[in-house]
């Protein structure tokens, strides 16, 4: 059995995302880098850093790529670093675009 990486949408993790264990792909280990952090706020950083596979001891799967990772997983991308819970005002002119991103769309 396989488990998902809350922060990076990883699949292929030996167990779930606890007990020290570190994602190969985004770098994050779980109970420590997560113990004052959300997930979300990992994410965020991990892409703004260039979400660049991590390890150097696990090699990328053939053909990786962050962002269709990301959207397989169900996870909402946004470009300026806003969580997409934050409340928007409807007389801002958008400055971002949120994508809800699905497996259909990747």
């Amino acid at each position: 059995m396989k488990f998902l990486c809350p922060v990076c949408g990883y699949w292929e993790l030996p167990r779930p995302a606890q007990d020290d264990l570190i994602c190969p792909c985004c770098g994050i280990q779980f109970g420590y880098h997560d113990y004052g952090t959300t997930h979300e706020e990992l994410r965020h950083t991990w892409i703004a850093s260039g979400a660049h596979w991590h390890s150097h001891v696990h090699a990328a799967p053939a053909g990786w790529n962050a962002l269709v990772q990301l959207a397989r997983a169900g996870m909402l991308v946004t470009f300026d670093g806003r969580s997409s819970a934050e409340d928007k005002n409807e007389t801002d002119v958008p400055t971002t675009v949120y994508y809800p991103v699905t497996a259909e769309a990747a």
